[in-house]
């Protein structure tokens, strides 16, 4: 089916980026890779060829989000058994909660895919509740606060062994805060960075990966590395270090079934402000909490699920559970906090061909809860 691997990968990440502002500071960086992975995978016709597709989704944070992309895929490699198509790829985002997301995204494959480079502007202005920050914020202090976010990352990487790739990258953003509760954490200079901050760094990355696919995986193993040198050098107002893992992997069970199981850590060592610390909530966290419910420097969670694969005609479903921390060091990170979440979901295969499937999810934890709506894999 021409184009709906296409129309999944941009729906999942429309969903994804709307997940919060809080978690929006890493949204170019989900740009750059379901570009990367669209120009792997999309099902193109022709050489040259443009598409324009619908983007929808809903998220306890965004509530129902709607929007548009267009698809421009291109080659700098003459055709050949290996090529792989770049691409340019516009997306806006609109959601019932008046919160706008706007990125481009560039993506360019050249030397049989071995060289690979992102270019990712974004905009973003994300009405939102803020609670606190650490574990122990209590639900009583939220504040609505509305912050606007101006961002540019780019990318260069290689492949340099088997599925090893090693990567260099650069992030540019500006972040400040439009309306705030008066008398509110958000009202005044209590939190480093929170009223307007410039950040800058430099980064490296490595990843590996084995997958069977891409959004709908039975088998293999995906893991990223990557640090980021945020300093006044770059024209970072702040200083400190970011680092960050990512590791999934998946094992099938009998015709059908499979699990699957993510393990991610982050951590900020030094002066980061208030929009670039961790949070555990929303899409790419723990399921069932808001995106800003717990911020913190250092961040860790463990979560996996249970897939069954096509039971009822098209129809099947997941079980998941997720455990996590914020902590203001690595070293005070804990499963102590009892910060999980427990739910259930149905998918719905469009494409058995594409494997594209809709996925409903309703995740529960420490009194919070939420449905999500969208295309594609949780992870």
């Amino acid at each position: 089916m021409p184009y709906l691997r296409a129309l999944v990968l941009v729906a999942a990440l429309a969903a994804g980026a709307g997940s919060a502002f809080a978690q929006a500071t890493g949204a170019e960086q989900k740009v750059a890779e379901t570009a990367h992975v669209l120009a792997d995978s999309a099902v193109v016709e022709e050489r040259g060829d443009t598409v324009v597709f619908p983007v929808f989704g809903y998220t306890p944070d965004t509530s129902l989000l709607f929007g548009a992309t267009l698809l421009r895929f291109f080659y700098l490699d003459p055709e050949g058994p290996n090529t792989r198509p770049s691409l340019f790829s516009p997306v806006f985002v609109y959601t019932a909660k008046s919160q706008t997301l706007a990125f481009l995204g560039v993506d360019l494959n050249w030397d049989e895919g071995r060289w690979h480079a992102g270019f990712v502007p974004s905009y973003q202005k994300f009405p939102d509740q803020f609670y606190g920050i650490g574990r122990d914020a209590p639900e009583s202090a939220e504040e609505d606060f509305t912050p606007e976010q101006f961002a540019v990352e780019v990318m260069l990487e290689r492949r340099v062994l088997g599925e090893l790739r090693v990567g260099l990258e650069f992030r540019l953003a500006q972040n400040q805060l439009l309306e705030v509760e008066a008398g509110g954490l958000l009202d005044g200079s209590a939190i480093v960075g929170a009223s307007r901050t410039v950040v800058s760094a430099p980064g490296v990355a490595l990843a590996w990966d084995t997958r069977d696919h891409t959004w709908s995986t039975r088998r293999g193993a995906w893991v990223r590395a990557s640090t980021s040198f945020y300093r006044s050098g770059w024209g970072s107002d702040l200083g400190w270090t970011d680092y960050e893992i990512d590791a999934r992997g998946y094992a099938p069970l009998g015709d059908r079934a499979a699990l699957a199981g993510q393990v991610l850590y982050n951590s900020a060592e030094g002066s980061a402000p208030f929009f670039e610390l961790s949070r555990l909530g929303g899409q790419s966290g723990l399921r069932g909490y808001p995106g800003g419910r717990y911020m913190d420097r250092s961040l860790a969670l463990l979560r996996g699920e249970w897939r069954s694969g096509e039971v009822f005609g098209r129809l099947g479903g997941v079980v998941f559970a997720g455990l996590g921390d914020v902590a203001p060091t690595p070293a005070k990170l804990t499963t102590a906090a009892r910060l999980y979440t427990v739910g259930a979901g149905l998918r719905f295969t469009l494409s058995r061909d594409e494997l594209v499937k809709i996925r409903l999810d309703m995740g529960w934890g420490n009194g919070a809860g939420g449905f999500h709506l969208s295309l594609g894999e949780a992870f």
